[in-house]
């Protein structure tokens, strides 16, 4: 059953959105594990990146910590969630993996920029089949945000390694790792061009267009 998220999102003041709920963790089984990470870019012309905590504030009494087994054996591993009250304009990178009998099977990043008239988006991590996980697919992220590609990422400030991009941006494997559903719509996102002014200097500036996805989105 799909959960209701809209409860979570209300107007905050002095800079920043609406609330996001953030899941990240691990799990480990016989013959399979998962391991999701949820990181904040500095969108600094580099690909470095922090911990959500270090670019915004938490939303005091929200951190949780959910066994990844039914059984709550604790080698299994844990799922940690924190609700954050998330900057506008900032993107988050979700990072994923799975591994089926100790081999890697699939690694994949997803690109969310962080904007108050985005469509309210759960993306949910797929793992493999388990039984005994109490996830069978991860709610990594729940919260208004736009879904941008690696290319779209260079207009953000972002700019990753080629062998980065090769490793964690094939498009297949992002459609075997995240679901993305949208639970409202929001308004069309705005996208950055290069503008030259009069005198000769490029800038960018934002322009409403229709982009291109790279994920499988479902419409609730």
């Amino acid at each position: 059953m799909d959960e209701d998220l809209s409860h979570l999102f209300g107007n905050k003041k002095g800079g920043y959105m609406d609330v996001i709920q953030l899941i990240h963790g691990s799990q480990t089984f016989k013959n399979a594990s998962s391991k999701v990470n949820v990181f904040v870019m500095r969108a600094d012309g580099t690909a470095k990146r922090d911990f959500p905590n270090k670019q915004m504030s938490s939303v005091k009494g929200t951190s949780t910590q959910t066994p990844a087994a039914l059984d709550g054996f604790a080698d299994h591993g844990k799922w940690y969630g924190t609700r954050y009250e998330a900057k506008e304009g900032a993107i988050l990178m979700l990072q994923a993996s799975t591994t089926y009998h100790g081999a890697p099977y699939n690694n994949g990043c997803m690109l969310l920029a962080l904007r108050e008239n985005a469509p309210l988006l759960k993306v949910d991590v797929i793992t493999p089949p388990n039984n005994n996980a109490t996830y069978q697919r991860v709610p990594a992220f729940s919260g208004k945000a736009d879904s941008i590609t690696v290319e779209e990422s260079k207009d953000y400030g972002i700019v990753m390694p080629k062998n980065f991009i090769n490793n964690y941006f094939d498009e297949e494997e992002l459609e075997e790792l995240f679901d993305v559903s949208i639970l409202t719509e929001g308004t069309r996102r705005p996208e950055m061009m290069s503008v030259r002014n009069e005198k000769g200097r490029v800038r960018k500036v934002a322009v409403v267009k229709e982009g291109g996805r790279r994920v499988r989105i479902r419409r609730k």
